[in-house]
C-alpha cells in the first residue's frame, strides 16, 4: 500500500511493532537512540519501504557517546556482532558502499520468546552512529516515542524512540547539503538515479560511492516525509504546508 491509501496508526502498529524488541534493552540501559531506516518511515510515519528487503533488518540511530555501550547492551541479550563490513543502507535499491562505522548485531537466542511466546524472533538490526547521519540528540524536540503493545490487554509491552518530523527533516537536509556533487543537484532531486547499475558505481571511487548512498538515503527519507506532510493536509482539508516551515518541534506523527 502506498502513502495514497495511508495505513493507519493501529495498522503500522501491529505490522512493525513486533519487530522493535531490541529497543527494551536499550530503553533499560538509557542509551540514547531512535529507530530508523525503513522501520521509522513505516512506523512513525506510515510510509512503507518500497521493496521488502528493506524490512529483513531493523536500523537504530544511536548517540555517538553511547555507540560503544549500545553494542555491549544487546550483546547481553542474545545478539552477536557480525564480521564484515555493512554494505549500503536503507533507500538505495543497489546495495553498495562500505560503511565500517556501522555495527551490524544478529539475534542468537531462542525462537520463542520465554516471556511473550506470541512475538516474532527479532530480526538483525543495524547501529548507525547519529554522526553518520547527521542526527542531533542535543534538540529536545527531534525526539519523541510510540508505545507498543502486542496485543489488546496484553501486559507485555514497551516504548520505541523515534525522531520527530522536524528532527528527520532536520538530518535529511544535511545529508543533502554535505552529499550533493553540485548546486544543481537540489533542482532535480527526484530526478532519475545518477547511477543505474552495480557496473556504473565500480567505476567510482568509494568515497564518491558513500557520498552517492548517503545522497540515496536521504532523497528516499524526504519524499516519504513530503507525502506524509502532504497526505495529512489532504485528510484535514487544507492546504499543504511546505516542510521548511516544520522547524517548531510539533508531534507530526
Amino acid at each position: 500500500m502506498g502513502m495514497s491509501g495511508m495505513w493507519s496508526r493501529e495498522c503500522v502498529h501491529d505490522e512493525v511493532g513486533p519487530y522493535t524488541t531490541a529497543a527494551i534493552p536499550l530503553n533499560n540501559s538509557r542509551i540514547r537512540y531512535v529507530l530508523w531506516g525503513s522501520y521509522a518511515l513505516h512506523l512513525a510515519f506510515r510510509c512503507p519501504p518500497y521493496w521488502k528487503p528493506e524490512l529483513e533488518t531493523v536500523d537504530y540511530v544511536i548517540a555517538d557517546t553511547d555507540f560503544a555501550r549500545a553494542i555491549e547492551v544487546l550483546q547481553k541479550h542474545s545478539y552477536k556482532q557480525q564480521d564484515g563490513v555493512k554494505v549500503g543502507m536503507s533507500g538505495n535499491y543497489v546495495k553498495v558502499g562500505q560503511f565500517s562505522e556501522i555495527a551490524m548485531l544478529s539475534y542468537c537466542g531462542p525462537d520463542v520468546d520465554p516471556e511473550d511466546p506470541e512475538l516474532p524472533r527479532p530480526l538483525p538490526v543495524n547501529l548507525i552512529p547519529a554522526s553518520l547521519v547527521h542526527f542531533s540528540f542535543e534538540d529536545h524536540r527531534y525526539v519523541t516515542y510510540f508505545d507498543i503493545q502486542l496485543y489488546e490487554e496484553s501486559e507485555f509491552n514497551w516504548r520505541v524512540y523515534h525522531a520527530t518530523l522536524p528532527g528527520m527533516l532536520d538530518s535529511t537536509l544535511c545529508l543533502l547539503r554535505k552529499n550533493a556533487k553540485q548546486d544543481s543537484d537540489f533542482d532535480h532531486i527526484y530526478s532519475v538515479h545518477r547511477y543505474l547499475s552495480r557496473k556504473s558505481y565500480e567505476q567510482l571511487s568509494s568515497t564518491e560511492v558513500r557520498r552517492d548512498v548517503l545522497w540515496t538515503h536521504a532523497v528516499r527519507t524526504l519524499g516519504c516525509l513530503e507525502e506524509y506532510v502532504s497526505c495529512r493536509h489532504l485528510r484535514a482539508r487544507a492546504p499543504p504546508e511546505s516542510l521548511a516551515n516544520f522547524s517548531e518541534g510539533k508531534k507530526y506523527y
